[in-house]
């Protein structure tokens, strides 16, 4: 949790300076901070009997994702993995019963995606 705020906070500072014509515009790196601060949201997860039945996370988190834009200069293969990433959580936030298993695999996948982007 602290590591998404020190990002957050790195971010925005980033986002104060002034920018360069050149210098690509990471807006879609708060999406997907956002998007991982659902990631320890223990409220969204239903338990029966200290089970978990069903991982609600992926829901909330998956709004952050709707509407971000994926900048063009990023390595084609970084791109696509980040629309698999939106893709698959699309496809599954609406699922009756996502175990925790699953839902932690998504937000693997955007932690190893936010760890290969050099923001400076």
């Amino acid at each position: 949790m602290t590591e998404i705020k020190e990002l957050k906070s790195q971010m925005y500072e980033k986002l104060i300076e002034p920018q360069e014509p050149d210098v690509p515009d990471f807006g879609f790196i708060t999406a997907l901070a956002l998007f991982l601060e659902h990631k320890n949201f223990s409220s969204h997860v239903v338990r029966d009997n200290n089970h978990i039945i069903n991982d609600l996370r992926l829901y909330g988190a998956t709004d952050h994702l709707l509407d971000m834009e994926i900048p063009r200069n990023l390595p084609s293969n970084l791109r696509k993995t980040i629309q698999e990433l939106r893709t698959d959580c699309l496809a599954h936030r609406m699922d009756t019963f996502k175990d925790s298993k699953f839902t932690d695999d998504l937000f693997r996948k955007a932690e190893d995606i936010m760890a290969s982007i050099e923001l400076f």
